[in-house]
């Protein structure tokens, strides 16, 4: 706001103008001072006044079109810290015979100011339109499985990722509370172990 008083009567003339919420400016109005005598000095006057009054509405142009430094309208920073691990199961079973499961968890970091997650599903023929909207920050989806004796392990265990690897990714995104998206992230392949976090620092030496 641009905040202009002019001198009172008979006073030096001058012109203070507050603009942008910064401290007054004082300027001076030449002939503001209304000299002795019915009108005398009036056209004058008026002329300074009206100089020093398009000063400040030049200063108040000034403020509305100064650039902002917030930028709202830009998208949140994409989701970092991804980590995939693979996590075994065992149940015993009658007859020393093992069922057993593999499950494939993704996790990130927390992003700043996030209301929820958005996952979605890529596989060889494209990305999924259906996205998964969570709060968690960890996926977890069933990977491998099976029942066999127990002398035999995990059998067909590594098998069946290899396949998973080829067929099923996923990727992640945040949700701000007022409905902005960041980037999606990186996409993780089900079945792979994946470390996106930055290595840890070396101790100096």
């Amino acid at each position: 706001m641009v905040k202009a008083t002019p001198a009172p009567p008979g006073s030096a003339g001058l012109l203070a103008c507050q603009a942008c919420g910064k401290d007054s400016i004082e300027i001076s109005a030449i002939g503001g001072g209304r000299p002795a005598g019915k009108d005398a000095g009036a056209p004058r006057s008026g002329f300074a006044w009206s100089v020093a009054a398009t000063f400040c509405v030049l200063l108040l142009a000034g403020c509305r079109q100064a650039p902002s430094t917030a930028s709202p309208h830009l998208p949140p920073p994409a989701v970092s810290e991804l980590v995939a691990t693979l996590e075994d199961e065992v149940r015993d079973l009658p007859g020393e015979k093992i069922a057993w499961s593999t499950y494939w968890k993704l996790c990130w970091a927390e992003s700043p100011g996030a209301q929820a997650y958005e996952l979605q599903t890529v596989t060889g023929e494209g990305t999924s339109p259906r996205l998964r909207r969570q709060r968690e920050r960890c996926f977890r989806l069933q990977a491998a499985a099976g029942e066999n004796h127990k002398a035999q392990g995990l059998l067909n265990r590594e098998l069946q990722l290899a396949l998973q690897q080829g067929q099923l990714a996923y990727r992640v995104r945040t949700v701000l509370s007022d409905g902005r998206v960041s980037e999606w992230s990186p996409v993780l392949t089900v079945g792979k172990a994946t470390d996106f976090r930055r290595p840890a620092s070396r101790p100096a030496r």
